[in-house]
C-alpha cells in the first residue's frame, strides 16, 4: 500500500512580496483585510491595478464566496423541490389582495361578555385580575 501524496501549501505571494514587512510596505499598498491588520502587499490585477487584498486573503475570500454561492444554490434547489412536491407556500396575488382589503361594513357587534373581556385586556389597572 502506498502512502497518499502530501499536499503542500501554495506560496502566498512572490518571494519579493513575501519578504516585505509592514515597515517596508506603505499603508496604501497594504492588504485591506477587515478582521485584523495584514502587513502583506496588495495583489496586482491583470490590468496592473491593485486588488484590495493580498493573495492569501483573496484566496480565502474567494473560497468563502464559493461556499456562500453553493449554500444559496442548494437552498434554492431545495425550495424548488419542496414546492414541486408540496406546492407553493406563499399566497397568490389574489389571496394577498383579498386579505389586505378593509371591511366595508362592521364585522359584527361584540356581546356584553366580549366587551368586558376586551376592557380588562386593554385596562392599565392590573388589580382587576
Amino acid at each position: 500500500m502506498s502512502n497518499p501524496p502530501m499536499l503542500t501549501p501554495a506560496p502566498a505571494a512572490s518571494s519579493a512580496a513575501a519578504a516585505t514587512t509592514s515597515a517596508d510596505v506603505p499603508p496604501e499598498l497594504r492588504c485591506s483585510y477587515r478582521s485584523k491588520p495584514c502587513s502583506n502587499m496588495r495583489d496586482t490585477k491583470v490590468n496592473g491595478e491593485l486588488h484590495k487584498l493580498c493573495p492569501f486573503h483573496r484566496r480565502r475570500a474567494n473560497i468563502n464566496q464559493q461556499r456562500v454561492h453553493l449554500k444559496r444554490r442548494l437552498s434554492k434547489q431545495q425550495l424548488k423541490e419542496f414546492e414541486l412536491r408540496y406546492g407553493s407556500m406563499s399566497p397568490s396575488a389574489d389571496e394577498m389582495e383579498n386579505e389586505m382589503e378593509p371591511c366595508a361594513v362592521p364585522c359584527g357587534d361584540l356581546s356584553l361578555e366580549e366587551l368586558r373581556i376586551l376592557e380588562r385586556l386593554l385596562s392599565d389597572d392590573l388589580d382587576q385580575y
